[in-house]
């Protein structure tokens, strides 16, 4: 039997639609988590096999949440020349400034969120 997946990134529009279940439904949760108003600080871990979608999946969510204007910061830890916690928020800060240049100078508003970090 032919392997029914595919590899490469996903270029249909419709694969995370959440009305077909499966990995749509479980993006469409997780943008909702994601770009609540009301969100309290928490995280969310993606898991899973070697080329089993997880990337395509926060490709999809970057995208989405660019989408409702958050910013969004993919990082490589193994890029870290030292495994401390202000290497990794100078890190994270220099990818959200990357991001969002023309609000690097603006305060920040109270509704105003980033979230989604990645290694590989």
């Amino acid at each position: 039997m032919p392997n029914p997946f595919t590899y490469g990134p996903v270029s249909s529009p419709g694969y995370f639609r959440a009305d077909l279940g499966g990995r749509g439904r479980l993006a469409h949760d997780l943008l909702q988590e994601l770009t609540r108003a009301d969100r309290t600080p928490g995280s969310v871990s993606i898991i899973g096999d070697r080329r089993s979608g997880k990337t395509s999946l926060l490709e999809y969510l970057r995208g989405a949440c660019a989408d409702r204007g958050l910013i969004t910061a993919q990082i490589d830890l193994l890029s870290l020349d030292e495994y401390t916690p202000q290497a990794f928020y100078r890190l994270l800060t220099q990818e959200l400034q990357e991001q969002a240049p023309s609000r690097r100078t603006r305060p920040r508003s109270s509704g105003a969120r980033s979230g989604i970090s990645s290694s590989p």
